[in-house]
């Protein structure tokens, strides 16, 4: 039997679980004195925009304004379907959806399916407002993977500050894969 051959034969025979290093399956992560800060600092160098709110008035005190204004707005904060075709999707101005676990390590927010309302919503618009509560930002992508059940939520997706890439002539282009903005309300306190 040649080396390939005992190689292949090995990883067949292999138990996963005794393939996890000890190191790695013991890995913490990094740790922040204040998580809602790191939160709200690493969002902002990013692009994101961050409003801390005590309650859901706030939010819909800037909706209101947001509408008064002319812009066509997709709200989904209580996990209702969308309805709307692929082209009524692209007019939408500002989508406003809720938020699960936030990273205080990268700025990232776990959005699942069943709170975008639609998988397009949070990428076809041109303002991308996502709520999320204080008490789920977790330190780091440990935390938040240990966190998440895929099972539970199926599809999901990390989405950080707004879209943009420089791919192109190494030029910065914001918005061309997604939102031009994106504003996070923090809800400290529940009522």
């Amino acid at each position: 039997m040649g080396s390939r051959e005992k190689i292949l034969q090995e990883i067949q025979l292999a138990n996963t679980e005794s393939l996890v290093s000890k190191e790695i399956a013991e890995v913490i992560g990094i740790v922040f004195s204040n998580k809602q800060e790191q939160f709200i600092n690493v969002l902002q160098s990013i692009g994101g925009k961050v409003t801390v709110v005590n309650d859901s008035t706030e939010i819909d005190i800037f909706l209101n304004n947001e509408k008064q204004a002319g812009k066509r707005i997709a709200t989904v904060l209580n996990e209702e379907v969308i309805d709307l075709t692929k082209e009524e999707l692209y007019t939408i101005d500002i989508a406003c959806i809720k938020g699960g676990i936030a990273v205080a390590e990268n700025g990232t927010i776990w959005v699942t399916e069943k709170n975008m309302g639609n998988r397009m919503l949070p990428f076809s618009t041109e303002q991308l407002i996502i709520v999320i509560e204080a008490k789920n930002i977790v330190n780091n992508m440990h935390e938040a993977y240990a966190a998440i059940n895929i099972q539970e939520n199926g599809y999901g997706v990390f989405i950080a500050g707004p879209s943009k890439t420089a791919d192109i002539e190494q030029s910065l282009v914001i918005g061309a894969h997604g939102p031009t903005d994106l504003i996070v309300f923090v809800i400290s306190n529940l009522n």
